[in-house]
């Protein structure tokens, strides 16, 4: 994946009295003179989220191709934010290339591998669920 330039988008999130206690770890403070949704630094949770601009993305697998057409034709963004349409694929093409059955490996894996270092990664879905992280070996650099 080559990065064509990095900008942060601008979000609001709408203010929810809960929500702001569990991402203060559950320190509910007593008392309506403390929290002030409507002004301040909590104000509709203005956010800055990171974003890439990718021309290419490129991922190794080994199968049938058509099949493998088939199942990326159903897949239509990656990332975060999907629902607000950031991600969005434009196009894609499946090749052949015979360095797929190496290439493949190139990503995090549950068991020791020559080369590769420990770290900690979710290695099933959900992706993005922190708490299911665990022991696991990150291949080095991906050649380009």
């Amino acid at each position: 994946m080559k990065v064509e330039h990095r900008t942060g988008q601008m979000m609001t999130r709408s203010f929810e009295p809960w929500r702001w206690g569990e991402d203060r770890g559950r320190a509910y403070i007593k008392g309506p003179r403390i929290l002030k949704p409507g002004t301040g630094p909590l104000k509709g949770y203005v956010l800055s989220v990171p974003t890439l601009h990718v021309s290419t993305a490129q991922a190794w697998c080994i199968g049938d191709a058509d099949a493998i057409a088939t199942l990326l034709s159903r897949v239509t963004h990656l990332g975060k934010l999907r629902r607000l349409d950031f991600g969005r694929i434009t196009d894609f093409q499946v090749a052949e290339d015979c360095e797929a059955l190496e290439r493949w490996t190139l990503r995090s894996m549950p068991d020791e591998r020559p080369g590769y270092r420990r770290c900690r990664q979710t290695l099933r879905p959900p992706y993005f669920d922190r708490s299911l992280r665990e022991s696991a070996w990150e291949p080095p650099a991906v050649p380009t």
